[in-house]
C-alpha cells in the first residue's frame, strides 16, 4: 500500500516575487469564474491561485489581469464619471469600475487618445453618449485586479504571508455587452474558465519560475541572485542615485541622499572631504584619545587586548577644524560664494559646525564626550558590527539597551548591516 503524503507535500511552493513578471500568464487575461476570483490569496501584495496538483508540491500562479463574463445587478453611478457595475456570473458577485466616456468625441471611444484594437473579436467598444448598461445584460469584462482590503491570515496553508477573504474589484479595460444568440453561451464561457484551471492544474501553464529555467544558467543566476551578474541596486553601496563615493556608502551604508542641503556647501564637496579624512585617521589607528577608545571599546563589548581588536576612532573637534589641507577647502567654498571679507572667518567655522552637526544627524559620528569635546566616528566595521556580533552572543532575555551611540545611527541602517552580518 503507497504511503499516504502528510500535509507539508502539499503544502503550496512559496511566491518567488522576482520572477513574476517572467511568468507570460500574470501578464494574459485569465479566465476566472468570479467565485474563483473572490477566492484568490493574497501572497506578498500579490494576487495568486494555488493550484491543487498531484505532484510533490502544488503550485502558486500570480494573476493580475482577468477576464469575466456575468449578468450585471446593480449600475451605480459615482462622481468623476465612474460607474461602479455588479456582475454575478451564478458562482458569485464582484464590483467592476467602469469610467463613462462622456467627453468622448464621436470618432473615438477614448476622447481622441490612441488605443489598441480589442483583445477579443466580439468587442466593440460602446459609445457612452449612444448605448448604455442597462440591468440584466449579459457582459463580458477584461480588467485588472484591485484588492481594497487585505482580509485575514491564511495560516491553514503553511505560506507565512497568504492573506484570504479579500475585498476585490475590477478596473474595467475593456467591456462589451455579449450579443450572441447561443442559448448555451453562459455555460461556453463556463467551461473556459473551468478549462484553463484544468490546465494551470496540470502544470501546462507556466509560472515565472518555470519560464526563468528556459531563459539559460547565466540569466538565471543574476535573477536569483546567485551569479556574477548579482546586482542588488536598491542596496545602498549599488545604488547610482548620486555621486557619493563607493568607499563611503562601504564605510557606512550610507549616501549623500540622506544628508540636508547646506547652503555653504551646495555640492556636498567639503562634506565628502571631511569624511574622507575621517576615514583616512581611523585608518592610521592613532589612539589620540586613549581613556575615551577603552571606554567605547567595553561598551562595544570588546577588549583592547584582543588582538583582532581594531579599535574606533575617538578624535577632537579643534583636530579636524585646525587640518589645514581642509580649512583651506571650506575657505575657497564661501569665498566662491561672494561672502563678504568681515564675514568669511565666521562663515567658514559656521561651515565646520554644520557639516559636523548635519553629519551627527545622519549617523555618521556622534559626540562621545561633551566636557573633552570628544566624537566617536561610528564606521561600520569598528563600530557597529562588532557590537552587533556581540550582542548576537548573548544569552536569551538579555536585555540592557544599546549604548548611546548605536541610538544614534538610523535603524534602517542597523538592519541592513545587521541583515548582510547574517549573510556572511
Amino acid at each position: 500500500m503507497a504511503a499516504m503524503p502528510n500535509d507539508a507535500d502539499h503544502r503550496p511552493a512559496p511566491l518567488d516575487v522576482r520572477t513574476i513578471g517572467l511568468s507570460p500568464q500574470y501578464w494574459s487575461y485569465t479566465p476566472l469564474l468570479i467565485g474563483d476570483l473572490n477566492s484568490l490569496l493574497l501572497i506578498d501584495g500579490v494576487d495568486c491561485m494555488v493550484l491543487r496538483s498531484s505532484g510533490v508540491r502544488t503550485k502558486v500562479l500570480p494573476v493580475q489581469n482577468v477576464l469575466l463574463f456575468g449578468v450585471i445587478t446593480s449600475i451605480v453611478k459615482r462622481a468623476n464619471h465612474n460607474t461602479a457595475i455588479v456582475v454575478d456570473d451564478g458562482t458569485g458577485v464582484i464590483d467592476v469600475a467602469y469610467w463613462d466616456d462622456h467627453d468622448s468625441h464621436d470618432d473615438s471611444p477614448q476622447g481622441g487618445a490612441f488605443d489598441l484594437p480589442p483583445l477579443l473579436p466580439e468587442h466593440q467598444r460602446l459609445k457612452r453618449r449612444k448605448c448604455g448598461f442597462r440591468i440584466g445584460d449579459s457582459i463580458e469584462v477584461m480588467g485588472k485586479i484591485k484588492t481594497l482590503t487585505a482580509g485575514e491570515p491564511a495560516s491553514q496553508l503553511g505560506i507565512g504571508a497568504a492573506r484570504c477573504n479579500c475585498t476585490r474589484e475590477v478596473v474595467v479595460k475593456s467591456i462589451c455587452i455579449s450579443t450572441t444568440d447561443r442559448w448555451n453561451a453562459e455555460s461556453l464561457r463556463w467551461l473556459t474558465a473551468i478549462q484553463f484551471a484544468k490546465q494551470a492544474d496540470s502544470m501546462n501553464i507556466g509560472a515565472g519560475g518555470d519560464v526563468l529555467s528556459l531563459c539559460g544558467d547565466k540569466i538565471k543566476s543574476s535573477v536569483m541572485m546567485d551569479g556574477d551578474m548579482l546586482v542588488d541596486r536598491d542596496f545602498v553601496v549599488n545604488r547610482r542615485c548620486c555621486q557619493t563615493p563607493r568607499n563611503h556608502r562601504e564605510s557606512f551604508y550610507y549616501c549623500h541622499c540622506e544628508a540636508k542641503l547646506e547652503p555653504l556647501d551646495p555640492t556636498l564637496f567639503f562634506r565628502g572631504a571631511l569624511i574622507d579624512l575621517l576615514l583616512e585617521m581611523e585608518s592610521k589607528s592613532d589612539l589620540a584619545c586613549k581613556s575615551a577608545t577603552e571606554d567605547c571599546l567595553d561598551l562595544i563589548g570588546l577588549s583592547e587586548s584582543d588582538q583582532t581588536t581594531t579599535p574606533p576612532l575617538l578624535f577632537r573637534y579643534e583636530t579636524v577644524n585646525k587640518n589645514e589641507e581642509l580649512s583651506k577647502i571650506a575657505l575657497d567654498l564661501v569665498v566662491s560664494q561672494n561672502s563678504t571679507p568681515d564675514l568669511v572667518k565666521t562663515n567658514v567655522q559656521r561651515l565646520f559646525r554644520r557639516t559636523f552637526a548635519a553629519l551627527a544627524s545622519n549617523g555618521l559620528l556622534c559626540l562621545f564626550n561633551q566636557e573633552e569635546d570628544i566624537y566617536l566616528l561610528l564606521s561600520r566595521t569598528r563600530v557597529v558590527e562588532p557590537y552587533l556580533r556581540w550582542r548576537r552572543k548573548q544569552p536569551d532575555g538579555y536585555s540592557l539597551p544599546h549604548p548611546f551611540f548605536i541610538n544614534c545611527i538610523p535603524r534602517k541602517r542597523l538592519v541592513t548591516i545587521s541583515k548582510h552580518l547574517e549573510e556572511k
